[in-house]
């Protein structure tokens, strides 16, 4: 089976300046989004079928297949970032002051959760209630 650009079953890799697909039946490595900068961070939005990822100080998005890139969120640092496809956010701590931050999927409302001087190192979302 073959899923836009590569075959299924597949994983997504972060490779610092981009995303592969690595086949896990094959073990080829297919280039999903080439040229990102600093690219750290990724999680996948399931119900929209969406991959976010760092670009330098921004969030991007882009289809599963690598198209349709485009930048979500402009002038975030991200250290680590899970989505909430049930409620529909995405959260992140931001490794400029360590706060967890909240946004909706359409990029509004964004907030901080939590109070500076914490050090917030991981974040997880229960896939079941959001």
């Amino acid at each position: 089976m073959i899923f836009g650009r590569y075959p299924v079953p597949y994983l997504l890799i972060n490779n610092y300046s981009g995303i592969d697909a690595i086949d896990l039946l094959t073990h080829d490595k297919t280039v999903v989004i080439p040229g990102l900068k600093d690219n750290k961070r990724m999680s996948i939005d399931t119900v929209e079928m969406k991959l976010y990822f760092r670009n330098g100080s921004s969030i991007s998005r882009a289809n599963l297949d690598g198209t349709g890139v485009e930048v979500f969120l402009q002038n975030v640092e991200v250290w680590k970032m899970e989505i909430d496809w049930m409620r529909r956010r995405i959260f992140w701590i931001s490794n400029a002051d360590w706060r967890i931050y909240v946004t909706n999927l359409e990029g509004k409302e964004k907030r901080p959760l939590t109070e500076t001087g914490l050090w917030n190192w991981e974040i997880a979302v229960d896939p079941t209630v959001g």
